[in-house]
């Protein structure tokens, strides 16, 4: 039977002075953000009729993290996440600014609306990363959970208030007041990360990343990284299908009901009351149930719940159809985003997570395209129905990936590696960083009994070695005597090298020493550094 997660209150993170003032700062700039959406949507629905073109808001949105997400997590991972944070922030209020300036002037268009939402979701694609990069240095890993859920719960409280508000405001003001007050929003968020003052980062002294290479290695790690897998295969399956909901309610509350702003309002709203609902027990869920049980189960949840809106349409069970959405989708996307933040090693946390974003928001893209399109060509109710069967497909189909496959390996760095000795008329500072391949083998002496199981354990090794950055990984056996085993691996230049030494983890040093017991004689496997003579620059 799969182990159930041991409960922690989820708002113990909250005693932490530092990470209250973040998370109050950020659900007072998130309202914004949903008023900002609520509005756009609204807007699209009273300039165009098509079905399409509404739904591309939420594209907007959700596009610019697919195209810049991973970028973005390179350069949180490369440079300080504070600094950065400030100033993408502060892009994102000149922005929200002048939407607000162009909607009171009564100048705005369907393009112009679009190019301005995706302007902002560019600025959250560079937020995203870095903020949920400093949470575990934000709390101890022992919070980290609840950290993440309470993170899902302050999205869920701006969801709650901000389209509600939206709403009201919308109604009792003009359509323009949502998108002055998602400007004003974000002056709290910068505040407080002026404010903030976190700890000195430590740094090795080598050279950092450029942010291509940057780039590379985050692909590389999770590539090779089970667990990340695992999650990023479950989320693209659950968001793809979920995305219907969000694409669609615009259209299904202003076009399938002929319901007011308000109502759109009050049914975003309790979404994110659902969510608070849902995350308040996530913890006892978790005490019963494995997060991979869980995620099935709000995906068969979602599922029953389009359907039954689909049969029964009208404003009431659509009320209780968001309160129950909402519940679902926060349990899901917590225990996605643990699974993805347990998976990985600070080094690498920014970009890791980054990539998971890239398949969240590029499932929610292709989602809203998709049931942007389908609703054009068919009534809503066959919509609902399609969008009912592929997430139970989805479910049945992603069921032996598992979530949380690293919260039990000790992944971060261990510094086991000794430092590499060099000559320096080969290798100097003054050209440590050529674009010269280096070649590393390891010469293991290996009983014939033990053949079998040496080369199971090395190749648990190999997916460690290129996790980190090595490529053309192999094992080759002496034709001459065959206990003679050389692993090799390349690497892109010489300060990649130094870096996948500071990058060891302790749970790749379990592998290597479960591999290295097995090698025969006195000495340790015998180690060797060549670079690429050809490319080296002479002095």
């Amino acid at each position: 039977m799969e182990a159930a997660i041991k409960p922690t209150s989820m708002w113990s993170p909250l005693k932490n002075p530092t990470y209250a003032v973040l998370f109050i700062a950020t659900v007072l700039s998130n309202i914004g953000t949903w008023m900002h959406e609520v509005g756009a949507s609204w807007k699209m629905t009273e300039m165009t009729q098509d079905p399409a073109m509404v739904a591309l808001i939420q594209t907007a949105v959700a596009l610019p993290i697919f195209f810049f997400a991973l970028p973005a997590g390179a350069i949180a991972d490369i440079f300080n996440r504070r600094r950065l944070l400030i100033a993408i922030n502060t892009c994102a209020l000149v922005c929200a600014f002048l939407l607000a300036v162009i909607m009171q002037s009564g100048g705005i268009t369907p393009l112009l609306l679009l190019a301005f939402t995706f302007a902002l979701g560019v600025c959250a694609a560079f937020i995203a990363p870095a903020w949920q990069a400093i949470v575990p240095s934000l709390v101890g890993k022992e919070q980290l959970s609840a950290a993440v859920s309470l993170n899902g719960v302050g999205i869920n409280i701006s969801r709650a208030i901000g389209p509600a508000l939206a709403g009201a405001l919308i109604v009792s003001v003009s359509l323009e007041a949502p998108f002055w007050v998602n400007a004003i929003s974000y002056i709290f968020i910068i505040g407080a990360l002026i404010w903030w003052k976190p700890n000195e980062e430590v740094h090795s002294g080598l050279p950092k990343e450029h942010i291509l290479p940057a780039m590379i290695s985050g692909v590389k790690y999770a590539k090779h990284s089970k667990p990340l897998i695992s999650t990023l295969v479950r989320a693209a399956a659950f968001f793809i299908a979920a995305s219907a909901f969000w694409a669609l309610l615009p259209i299904i509350v202003n076009q399938g009901l002929n319901a007011p702003a308000s109502v759109f309002g009050i049914a975003t709203g309790l979404v994110g009351a659902g969510a608070l609902f849902g995350a308040v027990f996530l913890p006892k869920l978790k005490a019963k149930f494995h997060p991979s049980s869980l995620l099935f189960g709000v995906s068969i949840l979602d599922a029953t719940l389009f359907a039954v809106f689909a049969l029964t349409f009208n404003v009431t069970v659509l009320l209780i159809v968001c309160f129950l959405f909402g519940s679902a989708w926060i349990i899901a996307l917590a225990n996605l985003n643990v699974s993805a933040q347990t998976a990985l090693p600070n080094w690498v946390r920014a970009r890791g997570l980054a990539i998971f974003l890239t398949i969240f928001f590029g499932a929610m893209s292709l989602g809203s395209l998709i049931w942007g399109n389908v609703a054009s060509h068919l009534p809503l109710t066959y919509t609902l129905f399609i969008a009912s069967g592929v997430l139970v497909i989805g479910a049945l189909l992603t069921t032996k990936f598992k979530l949380n496959l690293g919260s039990d390996k000790d992944l971060e760095p261990d510094l086991h590696w000794p430092t590499p000795k060099t000559d320096d008329s080969v290798l100097n500072q003054e050209n440590v960083n050529d674009a010269s391949p280096v070649l590393i083998t390891i010469e293991y002496k290996i009983d014939k009994t033990h053949r079998a199981d040496f080369l199971s354990r090395i190749g648990q090794l190999g997916e460690a070695r290129k996790r980190n950055g090595a490529y053309q990984w192999g094992v080759m056996q002496d034709t001459e005597n065959a206990e003679t085993f050389v692993e090799y691996f390349f690497e892109s230049s010489w300060l990649h090298h130094l870096h996948h030494h500071e990058r060891t983890s302790g749970d790749d040093k379990k592998v290597q020493q479960e591999v290295n017991v097995m090698h025969k004689g006195e000495n340790p496997p015998q180690v060797r550094h060549m670079v690429g003579a050809s490319y080296r620059k002479q002095h």
